[in-house]
């Protein structure tokens, strides 16, 4: 681990690709089209990071239901909640 430090990167991608699945899907895409983005960007991800059965796999996971929550959260009102001002 010394020579390979990892950083979190890929844990960052798959919180992204989550987030951003959810807002194709908020902005009126067809769910045929976010289910074909959701199984490419997965597909990308495995290709690119691999599955080996490390602990990093399921951070992934963890990640990227994280980003899916994230942008999902509704305020008490019924609004959408936003992280930004």
């Amino acid at each position: 681990m010394v020579r390979a430090p990892d950083y979190g990167i890929s844990a960052v991608w798959a919180a992204t690709t989550g987030t951003l699945l959810v807002l194709l899907h908020r902005a009126g895409a067809h769910p045929r089209l976010t289910a074909a983005c959701t199984f490419a960007l997965f597909g990308a991800f495995v290709t690119l990071v691999g599955i080996d059965g490390e602990l990093a796999d399921v951070e992934h996971l963890v990640a990227f239901v994280f980003g899916l929550a994230v942008v999902s959260v509704r305020s008490p009102s019924g609004k959408l909640a936003t992280v930004a001002a």
